[in-house]
């Protein structure tokens, strides 16, 4: 289906080959990936997964509001969101959802527990806290859209001061990661949605806890790919609009 409309977008496909730069990349029947994303949106996030996956795919970059919300891709993902990820004719969206998938794919990368691993709960644990709790968090915080009341008791958010509660625990008790001294998928997207709310949004203090645990992290060569490929490519992208 993806491929009908590829070439319909403004910018071309980007084809990201690993294999040529790095003899650790992969090539096997996991190599037919198309991503959907923009240089301003969490696709950034699945961009670094791909990397640290050494994967071999295709990125197509999209503009908000027009070329997102347009038919071609709505008939890919009818809520018109980045990122998108196309496997084979497969579909699949939210971030979370994307990472966790390609870990699945790529399991010599080792980035989840295995099935017998004390921390296989906390990996779970915090990998839909994250992708899901703390980012409705963080969004809710910078828009003023926190429930109260009521509503907070139902919403999933609650009182933002106990999400920051949870994140400096969380913290404290990591030896390295989140998963003892495995980097996995949990830490991606917690060094991914900490990075945004700490220094794009500013709705949490960068404290040296913080700093401590990013450091590390962000120092991974798969990250600083991705914010290379990034920055070459911001320019030409507006940040969010109506999307």
């Amino acid at each position: 289906m993806h491929q009908n409309i590829e070439n319909k977008y403004e910018h071309e496909i980007i084809h990201i080959k690993p294999i040529l730069q790095n003899s650790g990349a992969e090539i096997n029947e996991h190599s037919n990936l198309l991503l959907y994303s923009n240089p301003h949106s969490r696709g950034n996030t699945v961009l670094w997964m791909l990397n640290e996956c050494r994967a071999n795919y295709n990125l197509q970059y999209l503009h908000f509001s027009t070329e997102t919300k347009s038919e071609q891709f709505r008939a890919i993902n009818p809520l018109g969101k980045l990122p998108t990820l196309v496997h084979n004719d497969r579909i699949i969206t939210e971030t979370g959802a994307i990472c966790a998938y390609l870990a699945e794919l790529y399991p010599s990368k080792n980035l989840k527990p295995t099935i017998d691993s004390p921390y296989l709960a906390d990996y779970y644990r915090w990998l839909f806290f994250i992708s899901g709790t703390f980012d409705n968090a963080i969004i809710a915080k910078a828009t003023n859209s926190l429930p109260n009341g009521r509503a907070a008791g139902m919403s999933s958010v609650g009182r933002f001061e106990d999400i920051e509660m949870v994140v400096e625990q969380a913290l404290k008790k990591t030896s390295r990661y989140l998963c003892g001294d495995q980097f996995t998928v949990a830490d991606l997207l917690f060094s991914s949605y900490l990075l945004f709310a700490t220094k794009q949004i500013s709705v949490i203090a960068l404290t040296p806890l913080i700093e401590q645990y990013l450091e590390p992290i962000l120092s991974r060569q798969a990250f600083l790919d991705m914010l290379s490929m990034v920055n070459n490519h911001s320019a030409h992208f507006k940040p969010y609009a109506d999307s």
